[in-house]
């Protein structure tokens, strides 16, 4: 709450492209517990990874998204501080994808190491109420929160990456910046014009006199999005 250091020990990661926003949260945890096996429900309870984003840093059409360490979802929309009352818009789906993977067992008595969860969230989720939220572009930034939250034997505990100061996570005012940096559009290929690694393999093979070799393609990595440091 007051930009201490906090337990669990968490890193958070992300980057984007046309398509979607990636964020993987890497947390260290002794104690997995989550008892919801069902999408919506209220998975922040117990151990689970959640993200708010604010596209235009108004206060205003925000967004909550959580994910379990059983891989399971509940996300919701305001149109303002904590309104409409008790959980937003539960109706909204961000159509987020998922991958979690478990470095324990969930429930059992037993120590375990932590979770690490993966999401992709696509732009088209934003656009929903008002105002409605574009894509960034290059040079943009988003406000945005990360948090985790802790269920331990007796009690909960929780941890964030911009400190609320005042005890409620839904403090849009005090959330961090997410500048998106790069370009989320991949180079294009004119019509008709081989990659240039293709180009070159075959180069390469006709000055050798040998047959025109396909160069594999690869798979071209996201542009960054870097967090700002957690005091706006």
């Amino acid at each position: 709450m007051n930009g201490s250091p906090a337990e669990p020990n968490v890193r958070v990661k992300s980057v984007w492209d046309e398509k979607n926003l990636y964020v993987a949260f890497d947390v260290k945890d002794d104690l997995l517990k989550s008892k919801f096996t069902s999408d919506d429900d209220h998975l922040w309870e117990q151990d689970c990874v959640e993200i708010m984003l604010d596209p235009d840093g108004d206060g205003k059409n925000y967004f909550e998204l959580q994910v379990s360490p059983r891989n399971k979802h509940f996300d919701t929309r305001y149109d303002s501080r904590r309104k409409p009352q008790p959980f937003g818009h539960v109706d909204w789906n961000a159509g987020m994808v998922t991958g979690v993977e478990v470095q324990g067992t969930v429930d059992d008595d037993k120590a375990d190491t932590g979770y690490v969860a993966e999401i992709a969230i696509p732009w088209s989720a934003f656009a929903k109420g008002e105002p409605a939220h574009q894509a960034p572009k290059a040079g943009d930034s988003w406000r945005v929160n990360f948090y985790v939250m802790d269920a331990r034997n007796d009690d909960m505990r929780a941890v964030g990456w911009s400190p609320p100061k005042v005890g409620d996570f839904h403090v849009p005012k005090r959330f961090g910046k997410l500048n998106f940096s790069g370009s989320s559009v991949l180079p294009a290929v004119a019509a008709g014009e081989k990659p240039a690694a293709e180009k070159v393999a075959a180069e390469k093979s006709e000055k050798k006199g040998e047959k025109p070799v396909k160069a594999e393609k690869k798979k071209p990595e996201a542009s960054k999005a870097k967090a700002a440091p957690a005091t706006p």
